[in-house]
Protein backbone atom coordinates (compact mmCIF):
# COMPACT_ATOMS: atom_id res chain seq x y z
CA UNK A 1 0.00 0.00 0.00
CA UNK A 2 1.33 3.41 -0.95
CA UNK A 3 2.16 5.78 1.91
CA UNK A 4 -0.33 8.57 2.56
CA UNK A 5 0.30 11.82 0.74
CA UNK A 6 0.92 15.06 2.69
CA UNK A 7 -2.58 16.22 1.71
CA UNK A 8 -4.11 13.03 3.12
CA UNK A 9 -2.10 13.32 6.33
CA UNK A 10 -3.18 16.97 6.61
CA UNK A 11 -6.86 16.02 6.25
CA UNK A 12 -6.46 13.17 8.74
CA UNK A 13 -4.92 15.49 11.35
CA UNK A 14 -7.69 18.04 10.79
CA UNK A 15 -10.34 15.36 11.38
CA UNK A 16 -8.60 13.98 14.49
CA UNK A 17 -8.19 17.45 15.99
CA UNK A 18 -11.84 18.32 15.44
CA UNK A 19 -12.96 15.04 17.03
CA UNK A 20 -10.66 15.45 20.03
CA UNK A 21 -12.42 18.54 21.38
CA UNK A 22 -9.01 20.25 21.70
CA UNK A 23 -10.43 23.52 20.38
CA UNK A 24 -12.71 23.83 23.41
CA UNK A 25 -16.22 25.29 23.43
CA UNK A 26 -15.48 28.52 21.57
CA UNK A 27 -17.47 28.89 18.35
CA UNK A 28 -15.04 31.60 17.26
CA UNK A 29 -12.04 29.26 17.42
CA UNK A 30 -13.99 26.60 15.55
CA UNK A 31 -14.87 29.00 12.74
CA UNK A 32 -11.30 30.31 12.60
CA UNK A 33 -9.86 26.80 12.42
CA UNK A 34 -12.26 25.76 9.63
CA UNK A 35 -11.47 28.92 7.66
CA UNK A 36 -7.71 28.46 7.94
CA UNK A 37 -8.07 24.80 6.95
CA UNK A 38 -9.84 25.70 3.72
CA UNK A 39 -7.47 28.52 2.81
CA UNK A 40 -4.42 26.38 3.64
CA UNK A 41 -5.70 23.50 1.50
CA UNK A 42 -6.05 25.93 -1.37
CA UNK A 43 -2.52 27.24 -0.83
CA UNK A 44 -3.95 30.73 -0.38
CA UNK A 45 -3.22 32.03 3.12
CA UNK A 46 -5.50 34.98 3.98
CA UNK A 47 -4.57 38.41 5.18
CA UNK A 48 -5.66 39.67 8.58
CA UNK A 49 -8.46 41.78 7.09
CA UNK A 50 -9.82 38.76 5.21
CA UNK A 51 -9.97 36.75 8.43
CA UNK A 52 -11.73 39.65 10.15
CA UNK A 53 -14.43 39.77 7.46
CA UNK A 54 -14.90 36.00 7.00
CA UNK A 55 -14.69 34.81 10.63
CA UNK A 56 -15.61 37.80 12.80
CA UNK A 57 -18.13 39.50 10.54
CA UNK A 58 -16.22 42.78 10.50
CA UNK A 59 -16.92 45.31 7.76
CA UNK A 60 -14.58 46.77 5.16
CA UNK A 61 -13.60 49.51 7.62
CA UNK A 62 -11.78 46.99 9.85
CA UNK A 63 -8.70 48.63 11.40
CA UNK A 64 -6.12 46.08 12.56
CA UNK A 65 -4.29 48.74 14.57
CA UNK A 66 -7.35 49.47 16.71
CA UNK A 67 -8.88 45.98 16.72
CA UNK A 68 -6.68 43.08 17.87
CA UNK A 69 -9.42 40.43 17.77
CA UNK A 70 -7.90 38.46 14.86
CA UNK A 71 -4.40 38.40 16.33
CA UNK A 72 -5.72 37.37 19.75
CA UNK A 73 -7.81 34.56 18.24
CA UNK A 74 -4.91 33.25 16.14
CA UNK A 75 -2.66 33.31 19.21
CA UNK A 76 -5.25 31.30 21.16
CA UNK A 77 -5.63 28.81 18.32
CA UNK A 78 -1.85 28.42 18.04
CA UNK A 79 -1.65 27.64 21.76
CA UNK A 80 -4.52 25.16 21.51
CA UNK A 81 -2.62 23.32 18.78
CA UNK A 82 0.60 23.37 20.80
CA UNK A 83 -1.21 22.01 23.85
CA UNK A 84 -2.87 19.28 21.77
CA UNK A 85 0.45 18.07 20.36
CA UNK A 86 2.43 18.24 23.60
CA UNK A 87 4.99 15.39 23.61
CA UNK A 88 3.69 14.21 20.22
CA UNK A 89 6.30 12.80 17.84
CA UNK A 90 3.98 12.20 14.91
CA UNK A 91 2.40 14.54 12.37
CA UNK A 92 1.23 17.86 13.75
CA UNK A 93 -0.55 21.00 12.62
CA UNK A 94 0.78 24.40 13.59
CA UNK A 95 0.41 28.08 12.77
CA UNK A 96 3.70 29.84 11.98
CA UNK A 97 4.27 33.03 13.93
CA UNK A 98 3.09 36.12 12.10
CA UNK A 99 1.09 34.10 9.54
CA UNK A 100 -2.52 33.06 9.04
CA UNK A 101 -2.19 29.51 7.72
CA UNK A 102 -1.92 25.93 8.96
CA UNK A 103 1.22 23.95 8.23
CA UNK A 104 1.86 20.22 8.53
CA UNK A 105 5.07 18.86 10.02
CA UNK A 106 5.99 15.17 10.12
CA UNK A 107 7.54 14.35 13.45
CA UNK A 108 9.48 17.54 14.13
CA UNK A 109 9.70 18.83 17.72
CA UNK A 110 6.84 20.94 18.98
CA UNK A 111 6.89 24.56 17.90
CA UNK A 112 7.25 26.89 20.85
CA UNK A 113 4.08 28.86 21.46
CA UNK A 114 4.21 32.60 21.01
CA UNK A 115 4.45 34.42 24.30
CA UNK A 116 5.22 37.88 25.49
CA UNK A 117 8.04 38.43 27.97
CA UNK A 118 6.41 39.00 31.37
CA UNK A 119 7.05 42.35 32.98
CA UNK A 120 8.08 42.38 36.63
CA UNK A 121 5.02 42.37 38.84
CA UNK A 122 4.54 45.48 40.99
CA UNK A 123 5.27 44.82 44.62
CA UNK A 124 2.34 45.24 46.95
CA UNK A 125 2.09 45.80 50.69
CA UNK A 126 4.25 43.49 52.74
CA UNK A 127 6.69 42.88 49.91
CA UNK A 128 4.46 40.41 47.98
CA UNK A 129 3.52 40.94 44.35
CA UNK A 130 -0.21 40.45 43.64
CA UNK A 131 0.64 37.50 41.41
CA UNK A 132 2.56 35.91 44.28
CA UNK A 133 -0.46 36.31 46.54
CA UNK A 134 -2.66 34.56 43.95
CA UNK A 135 -0.09 31.77 43.64
CA UNK A 136 0.13 31.37 47.40
CA UNK A 137 -3.67 31.26 47.65
CA UNK A 138 -3.79 28.61 44.91
CA UNK A 139 -1.20 26.50 46.76
CA UNK A 140 -3.13 26.79 50.02
CA UNK A 141 -6.37 25.77 48.30
CA UNK A 142 -4.63 22.88 46.55
CA UNK A 143 -3.15 21.63 49.83
CA UNK A 144 -6.54 21.90 51.52
CA UNK A 145 -8.11 19.99 48.64
CA UNK A 146 -5.51 17.22 48.77
CA UNK A 147 -5.84 16.88 52.55
CA UNK A 148 -9.62 16.88 52.28
CA UNK A 149 -9.66 14.16 49.63
CA UNK A 150 -7.12 12.08 51.56
CA UNK A 151 -9.46 12.21 54.55
CA UNK A 152 -12.47 11.29 52.44
CA UNK A 153 -10.72 8.34 50.81
CA UNK A 154 -9.62 6.90 54.14
CA UNK A 155 -13.16 6.92 55.52
CA UNK A 156 -14.76 3.53 55.90
CA UNK A 157 -18.10 2.91 54.30
CA UNK A 158 -21.09 2.88 56.61
CA UNK A 159 -23.68 0.12 56.62
CA UNK A 160 -26.04 2.41 54.69
CA UNK A 161 -23.40 3.03 52.03
CA UNK A 162 -22.77 -0.72 51.70
CA UNK A 163 -26.48 -1.26 51.11
CA UNK A 164 -26.63 1.69 48.69
CA UNK A 165 -23.94 0.06 46.52
CA UNK A 166 -26.39 -2.70 45.64
CA UNK A 167 -29.11 -0.29 44.50
CA UNK A 168 -29.60 1.85 41.40
CA UNK A 169 -28.15 4.14 40.30
CA UNK A 170 -24.93 3.19 42.17
CA UNK A 171 -25.20 -0.46 41.13
CA UNK A 172 -24.87 0.67 37.49
CA UNK A 173 -21.30 1.84 38.03
CA UNK A 174 -18.84 -0.76 36.80
CA UNK A 175 -15.14 -1.57 36.84
CA UNK A 176 -14.74 -1.36 33.06
CA UNK A 177 -14.97 2.43 32.66
CA UNK A 178 -13.44 5.35 34.54
CA UNK A 179 -15.71 7.20 36.95
CA UNK A 180 -15.46 10.99 36.86
CA UNK A 181 -16.60 13.04 39.84
CA UNK A 182 -17.57 16.33 38.21
CA UNK A 183 -18.04 19.36 40.47
CA UNK A 184 -19.99 22.40 39.34
CA UNK A 185 -17.57 25.33 39.46
CA UNK A 186 -17.93 29.04 38.69
CA UNK A 187 -15.23 30.90 36.81
CA UNK A 188 -13.91 34.19 38.21
CA UNK A 189 -11.38 36.55 36.67
CA UNK A 190 -9.40 39.59 37.74
CA UNK A 191 -9.91 43.26 36.98
CA UNK A 192 -6.84 45.47 36.81
CA UNK A 193 -6.87 48.79 38.64
CA UNK A 194 -5.23 52.01 37.53
CA UNK A 195 -1.83 50.83 38.77
CA UNK A 196 -1.97 47.66 36.67
CA UNK A 197 -2.47 45.44 39.70
CA UNK A 198 -5.46 43.14 40.08
CA UNK A 199 -7.79 45.19 42.22
CA UNK A 200 -10.79 42.85 42.49
CA UNK A 201 -12.22 39.51 41.43
CA UNK A 202 -15.20 39.48 39.06
CA UNK A 203 -17.97 36.91 38.55
CA UNK A 204 -19.82 37.54 35.28
CA UNK A 205 -22.57 35.05 34.46
CA UNK A 206 -21.96 35.29 30.71
CA UNK A 207 -18.23 34.48 31.12
CA UNK A 208 -17.76 30.94 32.37
CA UNK A 209 -14.27 29.95 31.24
CA UNK A 210 -10.97 31.33 29.98
CA UNK A 211 -12.23 30.71 26.45
CA UNK A 212 -15.34 32.80 27.19
CA UNK A 213 -13.16 35.59 28.59
CA UNK A 214 -10.87 35.52 25.54
CA UNK A 215 -13.89 35.61 23.24
CA UNK A 216 -15.36 38.52 25.18
CA UNK A 217 -12.08 40.41 24.89
CA UNK A 218 -11.99 39.73 21.16
CA UNK A 219 -15.43 41.26 20.82
CA UNK A 220 -14.56 44.13 23.19
CA UNK A 221 -10.95 45.13 22.44
CA UNK A 222 -11.27 48.22 24.65
CA UNK A 223 -11.24 45.82 27.63
CA UNK A 224 -7.90 44.28 26.64
CA UNK A 225 -5.60 44.55 29.64
CA UNK A 226 -8.46 45.43 31.99
CA UNK A 227 -9.67 41.84 32.54
CA UNK A 228 -7.20 39.01 33.13
CA UNK A 229 -7.46 35.27 33.59
CA UNK A 230 -6.17 34.13 36.99
CA UNK A 231 -6.96 30.44 36.66
CA UNK A 232 -9.48 30.67 39.50
CA UNK A 233 -12.96 29.30 40.10
CA UNK A 234 -15.06 28.70 43.20
CA UNK A 235 -17.31 25.88 44.41
CA UNK A 236 -20.55 26.12 46.41
CA UNK A 237 -20.10 25.18 50.08
CA UNK A 238 -22.64 22.35 49.87
CA UNK A 239 -20.47 20.50 47.34
CA UNK A 240 -18.13 19.34 50.11
CA UNK A 241 -20.83 17.61 52.16
CA UNK A 242 -22.14 15.67 49.15
CA UNK A 243 -18.67 14.63 47.99
CA UNK A 244 -17.88 13.45 51.50
CA UNK A 245 -21.01 11.28 51.50
CA UNK A 246 -20.72 9.73 48.05
CA UNK A 247 -16.97 9.32 47.62
CA UNK A 248 -16.73 6.06 49.64
CA UNK A 249 -19.58 4.64 47.53
CA UNK A 250 -18.17 5.78 44.19
CA UNK A 251 -14.64 4.72 45.16
CA UNK A 252 -15.69 1.13 45.77
CA UNK A 253 -18.17 0.94 42.89
CA UNK A 254 -15.87 2.07 40.10
CA UNK A 255 -12.19 1.83 39.13
CA UNK A 256 -9.47 4.31 39.96
CA UNK A 257 -11.73 7.06 41.24
CA UNK A 258 -9.20 8.10 43.87
CA UNK A 259 -6.91 9.57 41.23
CA UNK A 260 -6.73 13.33 40.82
CA UNK A 261 -7.52 12.96 37.10
CA UNK A 262 -10.95 11.60 38.00
CA UNK A 263 -12.08 14.65 39.98
CA UNK A 264 -12.96 17.33 37.42
CA UNK A 265 -14.55 20.74 37.39
CA UNK A 266 -17.60 21.04 35.14
CA UNK A 267 -15.79 23.72 33.13
CA UNK A 268 -13.14 21.15 32.08
CA UNK A 269 -15.52 18.29 31.27
CA UNK A 270 -15.40 17.48 27.55
CA UNK A 271 -17.53 15.49 25.12
CA UNK A 272 -15.11 12.56 24.97
CA UNK A 273 -15.40 11.94 28.73
CA UNK A 274 -19.19 12.21 28.54
CA UNK A 275 -19.13 9.51 25.87
CA UNK A 276 -16.55 7.16 27.38
CA UNK A 277 -16.75 7.65 31.15
CA UNK A 278 -19.19 7.21 34.01
CA UNK A 279 -20.20 10.66 35.23
CA UNK A 280 -21.26 11.69 38.75
CA UNK A 281 -22.05 15.43 38.87
CA UNK A 282 -22.21 17.34 42.16
CA UNK A 283 -23.09 21.04 42.30
CA UNK A 284 -25.73 23.67 41.64
CA UNK A 285 -28.21 23.32 38.77
CA UNK A 286 -26.69 26.37 37.13
CA UNK A 287 -23.20 24.78 37.09
CA UNK A 288 -23.97 21.72 34.94
CA UNK A 289 -21.90 22.92 31.99
CA UNK A 290 -22.02 20.47 29.04
CA UNK A 291 -24.47 18.25 30.93
CA UNK A 292 -27.10 20.99 31.13
CA UNK A 293 -28.69 20.78 27.67
CA UNK A 294 -28.97 16.98 27.38
CA UNK A 295 -30.33 16.72 30.93
CA UNK A 296 -33.03 19.33 30.42
CA UNK A 297 -33.97 17.90 27.02
CA UNK A 298 -34.84 14.65 28.84
CA UNK A 299 -36.26 16.32 31.96
CA UNK A 300 -39.84 17.17 32.84
CA UNK A 301 -38.53 20.40 34.35
CA UNK A 302 -37.53 23.59 32.64
CA UNK A 303 -35.62 26.55 34.01
CA UNK A 304 -37.71 29.60 34.84
CA UNK A 305 -36.60 33.20 34.46
CA UNK A 306 -33.40 32.27 36.36
CA UNK A 307 -31.87 29.09 37.79
CA UNK A 308 -33.59 29.96 41.08
CA UNK A 309 -36.81 28.60 39.56
CA UNK A 310 -37.79 25.24 38.08
CA UNK A 311 -41.12 24.69 36.33
CA UNK A 312 -42.68 21.23 36.18
CA UNK A 313 -43.96 20.73 32.62
CA UNK A 314 -46.41 18.03 33.72
CA UNK A 315 -48.49 20.32 35.94
CA UNK A 316 -47.03 23.83 35.39
CA UNK A 317 -46.08 24.04 39.06
CA UNK A 318 -43.28 26.47 39.91
CA UNK A 319 -40.56 25.65 42.45
CA UNK A 320 -38.71 28.79 43.49
CA UNK A 321 -35.94 29.03 46.06
CA UNK A 322 -35.83 31.94 48.49
CA UNK A 323 -32.62 30.73 50.09
CA UNK A 324 -30.31 33.53 51.20
CA UNK A 325 -27.09 32.67 53.00
CA UNK A 326 -26.66 36.29 54.13
CA UNK A 327 -29.70 36.09 56.43
CA UNK A 328 -29.08 33.35 58.98
CA UNK A 329 -32.10 34.23 61.15
CA UNK A 330 -34.86 33.61 58.62
CA UNK A 331 -36.34 30.29 57.55
CA UNK A 332 -35.77 29.61 53.85
CA UNK A 333 -36.94 27.16 51.21
CA UNK A 334 -34.65 25.50 48.68
CA UNK A 335 -34.68 22.46 46.37
CA UNK A 336 -32.43 19.46 45.82
CA UNK A 337 -32.36 17.42 42.60
CA UNK A 338 -31.30 13.83 41.86
CA UNK A 339 -31.27 12.18 38.42
CA UNK A 340 -29.95 9.08 36.67
CA UNK A 341 -29.76 8.79 32.89
CA UNK A 342 -27.83 6.84 30.25
CA UNK A 343 -24.94 8.52 28.45
CA UNK A 344 -24.36 8.37 24.68
CA UNK A 345 -22.72 4.93 24.89
CA UNK A 346 -25.05 3.62 27.61
CA UNK A 347 -22.63 4.80 30.31
CA UNK A 348 -24.31 5.91 33.55
CA UNK A 349 -24.65 9.62 34.29
CA UNK A 350 -25.75 10.58 37.82
CA UNK A 351 -26.66 14.17 38.72
CA UNK A 352 -26.77 15.33 42.36
CA UNK A 353 -27.65 19.01 42.47
CA UNK A 354 -29.34 21.80 44.33
CA UNK A 355 -30.84 25.06 43.21
CA UNK A 356 -28.75 26.58 45.99
CA UNK A 357 -26.61 25.30 48.84
CA UNK A 358 -29.32 24.17 51.27
CA UNK A 359 -30.88 21.92 48.63
CA UNK A 360 -27.52 20.56 47.57
CA UNK A 361 -26.51 19.74 51.16
CA UNK A 362 -29.73 17.80 51.68
CA UNK A 363 -28.82 15.43 48.86
CA UNK A 364 -25.86 13.98 50.78
CA UNK A 365 -28.39 12.05 52.89
CA UNK A 366 -30.85 11.25 50.10
CA UNK A 367 -28.46 9.65 47.60
CA UNK A 368 -26.90 7.22 50.10
CA UNK A 369 -30.12 6.18 51.85
CA UNK A 370 -31.18 2.65 50.80
CA UNK A 371 -34.74 3.38 51.91
CA UNK A 372 -34.92 6.52 49.76
CA UNK A 373 -33.31 4.83 46.74
CA UNK A 374 -35.87 2.02 46.92
CA UNK A 375 -38.67 4.57 47.26
CA UNK A 376 -37.50 6.46 44.16
CA UNK A 377 -37.19 3.27 42.11
CA UNK A 378 -40.75 2.26 43.05
CA UNK A 379 -42.22 5.65 42.18
CA UNK A 380 -40.23 6.35 39.00
CA UNK A 381 -40.76 2.84 37.56
CA UNK A 382 -37.84 3.55 35.22
CA UNK A 383 -34.06 3.20 35.53
CA UNK A 384 -33.81 6.73 34.09
CA UNK A 385 -35.48 9.08 36.54
CA UNK A 386 -35.36 12.46 38.25
CA UNK A 387 -36.51 13.54 41.70
CA UNK A 388 -37.00 16.96 43.27
CA UNK A 389 -36.90 17.59 47.05
CA UNK A 390 -37.98 20.65 49.00
CA UNK A 391 -35.96 21.58 52.06
CA UNK A 392 -36.72 24.09 54.82
CA UNK A 393 -33.58 25.53 56.38
CA UNK A 394 -32.53 27.98 59.04
CA UNK A 395 -29.11 29.31 58.17
CA UNK A 396 -27.15 26.23 57.08
CA UNK A 397 -29.26 23.82 59.16
CA UNK A 398 -31.87 21.70 57.36
CA UNK A 399 -35.05 21.64 59.45
CA UNK A 400 -37.36 19.53 57.29
CA UNK A 401 -37.50 18.08 53.80
CA UNK A 402 -39.97 16.29 51.55
CA UNK A 403 -40.08 14.67 48.13
CA UNK A 404 -42.21 16.84 45.83
CA UNK A 405 -41.83 15.24 42.38
CA UNK A 406 -40.54 12.06 40.72
CA UNK A 407 -40.52 11.58 36.94
CA UNK A 408 -39.14 9.06 34.47
CA UNK A 409 -36.76 10.79 32.06
CA UNK A 410 -37.47 10.96 28.32
CA UNK A 411 -34.30 9.27 27.05
CA UNK A 412 -35.47 7.83 23.72
CA UNK A 413 -33.23 9.28 20.99
CA UNK A 414 -31.79 11.63 23.63
CA UNK A 415 -28.32 11.85 22.11
CA UNK A 416 -29.67 12.33 18.58
CA UNK A 417 -31.60 15.50 19.36
CA UNK A 418 -30.77 18.92 17.98
CA UNK A 419 -31.94 20.82 21.06
CA UNK A 420 -28.43 20.92 22.49
CA UNK A 421 -24.83 20.68 21.30
CA UNK A 422 -21.44 19.72 22.73
CA UNK A 423 -19.49 21.77 20.16
CA UNK A 424 -18.88 18.43 18.42
CA UNK A 425 -22.07 18.11 16.35
CA UNK A 426 -21.71 14.50 15.16
CA UNK A 427 -19.30 13.01 17.67
CA UNK A 428 -21.92 11.63 20.02
CA UNK A 429 -24.36 10.29 17.43
CA UNK A 430 -24.73 6.50 17.22
CA UNK A 431 -23.56 6.59 13.59
CA UNK A 432 -20.35 8.40 14.43
CA UNK A 433 -19.71 6.21 17.46
CA UNK A 434 -19.95 3.09 15.32
CA UNK A 435 -17.39 4.30 12.79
Amino acid sequence: MEPASPAEIFDNEVAKLRDSGALGRSDVLGRLFDYLVERSRAGDPPKEAEVALAVFGKDSGFDAIQDASVRVAVLRLRRKLDDHYTASEGPRLSIPKGEYRLTLSLGEPAVEAESAAPRPAPVGPGGFAPGHLVLMLSIVLLMASVLGWTWVLTRERSANQDDALALAPWSKLNKAQPVYLVVGDYYIFGENGKTGEVSRLVREFAINSKDDLDEYLMMNPDKMGAYVDLGLSYLPRGTASVLSAIQPVVHWAGPGTAGADHVLSASTLNAQRIKDGQIVYVGWMSGLGLLRDPLFSASNFQVGSTYDELIDRTNAKHYITDWDQTDQRKRHRDYGYFASLPGPSGNPIIVIAGIRDAGLSLMSDVVTSPTELQRLAAQAKSPAFEALYEVQSLGTTNLASRLVAVHPLKTQSLWERDGYHLNLPDELSPTAAAQ
